[in-house]
């Protein structure tokens, strides 16, 4: 009995904390975990979501928030997807904090609004985790905007496009890139698979093109644990630095 007046208050205070805009910050953060271990998942959700949308609020409240929402119940997905998707146009960390929680649900625009993050946001960091999101769904409708990412400018970008291509399970989007694009689609591949199979094909192609950058790349599998990794290494690299010398 003592136990479940003690909750009830503890509970009480949290909800009252979360609706006080000028209540110390880190109270109101501790209120929104305390709200989402003690009370029922339809109390959380109706409390959690205006908190996020209230762009008055903190950021790193509103952050705590929407890593908050990525633990309720999957029957209120389809109501907290918009509120997360708009979270997506806040500042860089709320974004991100946004396409995590979104990667939880299962809800059909869910997926389509991380694909929407990738293809669109501002930020490359927001498109990279919209990048690691998608590999992690498994939804192989995400292969073509990953495959466009590879143009990118970002190293980082095009690493976590690959990666996540190679989790989907689709290995042929390298031979589908052509032209300038090529040499970055290479080794954004040897650096985002620890497949043997994969980095000798893609050590062969770096080999054969004329540009000394692919010295250095290649340089990094030589300790691969790979006899075969090791050895097209090894022999592409020479190949990369004569045919760059002899342009």
């Amino acid at each position: 009995m003592f136990k479940s007046l003690r909750r009830s208050f503890k509970l009480k205070k949290a909800i009252k904390l979360l609706k006080s805009p000028g209540a110390d910050v880190e109270k109101r953060k501790v209120a929104v975990a305390s709200l989402v271990e003690m009370a029922d998942s339809e109390t959380s959700f109706n409390l959690l979501i205006p908190a996020l949308e209230d762009q008055n609020n903190e950021e790193e409240l509103r952050i705590i928030v929407a890593r908050a929402l990525a633990k309720t119940e999957d029957i209120y997905s389809r109501l907290k997807v918009p509120a997360l998707r708009n979270a997506l146009n806040g500042p860089e960390l709320l974004a991100e904090a946004a396409v995590d929680a979104l990667a939880t649900s299962p809800d059909s625009l869910a997926f389509y609004y991380l694909v929407e993050a990738l293809t669109g946001h501002r930020s490359d960091n927001v498109r990279k985790a919209a990048a690691k999101a998608l590999g992690q769904l498994g939804n192989r409708e995400a292969v073509e905007p990953l495959v466009a990412c590879i143009a990118e400018t970002s190293d980082a970008l095009r690493k976590e496009a690959a990666t996540a291509l190679f989790k989907l399970g689709e290995t042929q989007w390298i031979q589908v890139i052509s032209g300038g694009n090529r040499y970055l689609a290479l080794v954004a591949a040897i650096e985002a698979t620890a497949s043997p199979v994969v980095q000798i094909k893609a050590a062969k192609q770096l080999g054969t093109m004329r540009n000394a950058q692919s010295v250095p790349i290649l340089a990094k599998l030589l300790t691969s644990q790979d006899s075969g990794v090791r050895a097209t290494a090894r022999s592409g690299s020479s190949r990369a630095a004569y045919r760059s010398s002899n342009r």
